[in-house]
């Protein structure tokens, strides 16, 4: 390439020399002028047509380097996997993965979503928020297909497109033991509704066996892991406490918390059951209704399952039937 421009000007060159030789300054500035003006427009012309003629050499570089990018992305990016909501009445995106944080969105059901699991949430990849993929032994999530990490080195070797949504689709994996068991939530929670309406108004009735008690020992009761007196404790709870759980022999196994309390320790009970059942009250206020509110995180919690408004904001004041 070098000796195509040294062709070009040389004979430029030889020119000034022999105009030197015969003519006055003036003219010798006037023949140099031009001839430069010439030599430099025409070098200008070659490397126009260089540029054109490599163009499509350096497209085809990029579009090399982008098919490895996005080949990197993939295998970066191989633990997301897309979920299927299959709850009938859809799951709240919560701010962290606990059921205490606050809801900033519902996903309905059949709606799909990316994301990576983190113990029993996911969490969101292409927006903000986490999902509880299932809650006791009720199924809310169901994994759909996650992208195969074996494919990715291929891709990367031998690029062929840069459209990740054309990509081949990953082989859908063997679906979990809780996937399997999905389709008979529907099912359990048709029952508890209809055991529901057949009971009377105002007798204290279970939902997925789950009642509120409250602590009515003077002393502390200790919160342990295990249903036993030897078992490592978690915490305590205090006179006045209220806590939602399902009793198992002389234990109360709470409901979304890990732990066992004793019923009664040494002859001397520890725990009472709260006669109390939920409503939902539109277009009135606690106060105008008679009823009260529920104050503790938790007892809502339970209250909107009882409700079946899981899907719903707290906002709706699910209350107690009963004046406390």
């Amino acid at each position: 390439d070098d000796s195509e421009e040294v062709t070009l000007i040389a004979p430029a060159a030889v020119a000034l020399r022999g105009v030197g030789g015969n003519s006055g300054s003036s003219l010798r500035r006037k023949v140099l002028a031009g001839l430069l003006a010439a030599a430099l427009a025409t070098a200008a012309l070659v490397l126009a047509a260089k540029g054109a003629r490599w163009q499509p050499r350096g497209v085809a570089v990029q579009k090399q380097a982008a098919d490895l990018i996005f080949a990197e992305e993939l295998v970066r990016d191989s633990r997301v996997c897309e979920w299927e909501v299959i709850w009938p009445t859809g799951v709240h995106v919560r701010n962290g993965p606990s059921i205490y944080t606050s809801a900033i969105g519902v996903k309905a059901q059949k709606v799909r979503m990316f994301g990576q699991q983190d113990g029993d949430w996911v969490a969101l990849s292409k927006e903000r928020g986490f999902v509880l993929i299932k809650s006791g032994d009720y199924v809310l999530l169901e994994r759909i297909s996650c992208p195969s990490t074996a494919a990715a080195p291929a891709s990367a070797a031998k690029p062929v497109r840069t459209e990740a949504p054309r990509a081949a689709p990953a082989p859908t994996p063997a679906p979990p033991p809780a996937a399997i068991a999905a389709p008979k939530a529907p099912a359990k929670a048709a029952r508890a509704a209809d055991e529901r309406a057949a009971a009377p108004a105002k007798e204290p009735k279970e939902k997925h066996g789950h009642l509120e008690w409250e602590v009515v020992s003077l002393e502390p009761v200790n919160l342990r892991l295990e249903a036993s007196t030897s078992s490592l404790i978690l915490g305590t709870k205090r006179l006045g406490d209220v806590v939602v759980g399902t009793r198992e022999g002389g234990w109360l196994r709470l409901w979304h918390h890990t732990g066992y309390l004793p019923l009664s320790l040494d002859g001397v009970v520890q725990l009472e059951e709260r006669p109390v059942v939920y409503a939902r009250l539109s277009g009135s206020t606690c106060a105008s209704a008679g009823r009260s509110p529920i104050k503790d995180a938790a007892v809502c919690e339970a209250a909107a399952t009882t409700l079946d408004l899981s899907n719903t904001s707290v906002q709706l004041a699910a209350v107690s039937l009963f004046e406390e």
